[in-house]
């Protein structure tokens, strides 16, 4: 569905279908390759992870519409680009407790914030061919939304993972009866337990650096939101 956009955006414009490299055919080919494959991976998981990974299948067919119609197709990306964690946690648990929620969301607020990083790069070719984003939407207040973003990525992907250790380890209850936050015990046991900015607006590869970024986890995640103001990257 991109094709035609992408040739009129300069950074886009030598991609396979775009330049004509290749077809509409044989890309239609190699998708349904790649979702027979998809499918045999798919069967051979509980049934609940059969229900969820079906269940995207409309937020992949619409992300490409998301970006002529509204603001915010990095959303309804964050949507789509995060169902892993939901099937997953589907595969694994044959079930879909509420954290598996909390995590998918931290996924989410993650998204927003790389990819306006990766669509500050096509501003003026987005205006000009009338392709929305977060980017444009945010302007100059991008370095404040991707504060926020970066701080609830950190606060529900750790609030997720602690509910599902404390679920884990026999914690149901995370406030006793007098007020007070529950630790856990088994949380102290296990090791595992311990566990923007100057957005340069112009177009350009730059802010390529700072979307390959956001692939580290972890640790690199908490650095990059202790940094946010000095990224070179991210410099209105």
């Amino acid at each position: 569905w991109d094709r035609r956009i992408d040739r009129k955006i300069s950074r886009t414009a030598a991609r396979p279908m775009a330049s004509g490299a290749v077809s509409v055919k044989a890309a239609l080919l190699f998708c349904a390759a790649l979702l027979g494959a998809g499918l045999l991976v798919l069967i051979q998981l509980p049934w609940q992870a059969w229900a969820v990974g079906l269940a995207s299948a409309p937020l992949i067919v619409l992300y490409p519409l998301a970006k002529r119609v509204t603001f915010w197709p990095q959303f309804v990306l964050g949507l789509a680009f995060n169902w892993g964690a939901l099937l997953g946690w589907a595969a694994v648990a044959a079930d879909l407790p509420w954290p598996a929620f909390v995590l998918y969301a931290g996924g989410i607020f993650w998204t927003l914030g790389y990819d306006t990083i990766y669509a500050h790069q096509d501003t003026e070719d987005d205006a000009l061919i009338g392709v929305k984003s977060t980017a444009r939407l945010f302007a100059e207040n991008t370095r404040a939304w991707l504060r926020g973003f970066l701080v609830a990525t950190l606060v529900l992907m750790g609030l997720g993972v602690l509910i599902a250790l404390g679920q884990a380890h026999g914690l149901t209850r995370f406030v006793d009866g007098h007020g007070d936050t529950v630790v856990g015990e088994g949380l102290h046991k296990d090791p595992h337990g311990r566990e923007g900015a100057k957005v340069d607006r112009r177009p350009g590869p730059i802010k390529n650096d700072g979307f390959v970024r956001h692939r580290l986890c972890s640790p690199e995640l908490v650095a990059l939101a202790g940094e946010v103001d000095d990224h070179p990257a991210l410099d209105l």
